[in-house]
This record gives structure tokens, C-alpha cells and sequence, in this order.
């Protein structure tokens, strides 16, 4: 297999499952045949017998059941056989990726981690038994990346929030809050913002950024409520609020001052 070391969650996976002592720690006993023998596969034989020249389709079926279900039931140390899991299944994630960082121009790492974060998530709701059970997590993987990738596309970052607000013509808070080291912010075209935080480096190599998001109504929110409060409005406001909906009595609007003609 052909991987691109992008120093993304792929390499990384890949990294772990070639080092000498893995193979001894995960060579999955595939039952397989007529007989429905035991058949102790390497990590190297596992991966021939999905990916080489002349695949058997009972016994790649045979060896992705057993995969899945030892990677939904480990618990052990640095998790084994959900990085064999992984690896196995990286040749059919790497080609989605390549072509959506080409046609979307996201970062590969974002993406790998993505795929990487949803089929593990996925894997714990998926039967083993089922005949498409790798298809099921191979699809929710490559829809994730694809659905992460759009909404990048629709964002841009930004270390300015009251920039930002000013810009688009809605009061800030007036408060003045540091950039955090890891931290980027970001709008989206629907008037949110979304936190990207990167994590620290980590020496397994096995790491993904945080991201947090907030919809325009709440930032919106927010904004008017520190306005309230700076002008001193913020008591009377709690004072009235309702937790069902009542008769309009009065309208605020909140806006730059009109000039006088």
C-alpha cells in the first residue's frame, strides 16, 4: 500500500501497525472454510488477503467480520485492534481523501482525522455480523470527511471577533479577550462561529483538533445580552423575561444612531 505521509492520523496508524513487536500483539484467527477452522493471520497476511492480486471473498469477508468484532471489544493497552482495523482499511479511505482535498482544498489531516474519529464512533453500533458491516463504517467515514470538508468550505478564520462584528454592523460586548496559543476562531456564512483548537503534541503521534461550534442565534444572543448589560439594562431584562411566549407590549431595535437631516 502506497501511503502519502501527510504527519496526519494515517501515517500515524501506519506508523504504530509496521513497528516489529505489533504483529505479535495482533494476529487475528480467522474461522474460515468448510470446516470453519481457526486460521492464525498476520497483520501483513490479513492485509493480502483484502488488498493482494487474487482476493478469496469468503475469506475477506471472513477476516473483516472477525477484525470488526475484535476491534469493538478491545480494551487493552494502545488499543491493537482498532489500529489494525484502521490500517486495513486505510486503501479505501485515501483515495476519498486525495480527492476531496483536491476538490475542496481541505487539509488532509483534518480530513484523516475526521474519517479516523467517525468510524471508530461508528464502530460500536455496527454488527459484526452483518454482510456490508465494513461497508456501513467505510460510508459514514466518507460522508463525515465529505459533509467536514463543505462546512470548511464555507468558512474562513479570523482572530478579529469584534472586527467581525463591527464589520457586519452588530454591537459588541466592548471587551477585550486575548487569543489563546491553539486557538483559531471562525465565521461561517450563516452568521456562527466555530473554535478550532489544536491539540498539544502528543508522542504516540495519535492526535485531532476540538472543534466547537455556536449558531448565529446564539451569538446573536450573546451580543445583545452584553449590550444589555453595558447599558445597565441587564436586570430589567432578566426581570421580564417569560418562559412562554406573551403579547408584544413594546419593540427595542438596536442600531447605529440615525443622523438628523
Amino acid at each position: 500500500m502506497i501511503l502519502v505521509d501527510s504527519g496526519g492520523a494515517f501515517a500515524a496508524v501506519m506508523a504504530h501497525v509496521t513497528q516489529p513487536r505489533f504483529a505479535d500483539r495482533a494476529v487475528l484467527h480467522v474461522r474460515y472454510g468448510p470446516e470453519q477452522d481457526a486460521v492464525p493471520l498476520t497483520p501483513a497476511e490479513a492485509h493480502r488477503a483484502l488488498h493482494g492480486d487474487l482476493v478469496d471473498q469468503e475469506l475477506a469477508a471472513a477476516v473483516w467480520r472477525d477484525a470488526i468484532r475484535a476491534a469493538r471489544s478491545d480494551d487493552s493497552p494502545g488499543r491493537p485492534w482498532q489500529l489494525l482495523l484502521l490500517w486495513l482499511a486505510l486503501p479505501r479511505l485515501t483515495g476519498t481523501v486525495r480527492r476531496i482535498a483536491l476538490r475542496l482544498r481541505t487539509g488532509r489531516r483534518d480530513l484523516e482525522a475526521e474519517m479516523v474519529a467517525t468510524l471508530l464512533e461508528r464502530l460500536t453500533t455496527v454488527d459484526p455480523e452483518a454482510p456490508d458491516a465494513i461497508g456501513q463504517l467505510l460510508r459514514a467515514a466518507r460522508s463525515s470527511a465529505w459533509h467536514y470538508a463543505r462546512s470548511e468550505a464555507r468558512s474562513f478564520p479570523t482572530a478579529d471577533i469584534e472586527g467581525v462584528a463591527a464589520r457586519s454592523a452588530r454591537p459588541g460586548d466592548g471587551d477585550s479577550c486575548g487569543e489563546d496559543e491553539g486557538h483559531e476562531h471562525e465565521t461561517d456564512g450563516t452568521g456562527g462561529l466555530a473554535w478550532e483548537i489544536a491539540a498539544p503534541p502528543d508522542p504516540a503521534g495519535l492526535r485531532a483538533s476540538v472543534r466547537v461550534t455556536v449558531s448565529a442565534e446564539q451569538v446573536e444572543g450573546e451580543r445583545l445580552g452584553a449590550l444589555a448589560k453595558r447599558l445597565g439594562l441587564h436586570d430589567a431584562v432578566r426581570q421580564v423575561r417569560r418562559p412562554g411566549r406573551g403579547r408584544r407590549v413594546a419593540t427595542l431595535r438596536v442600531g447605529p444612531p440615525r443622523r438628523r437631516p
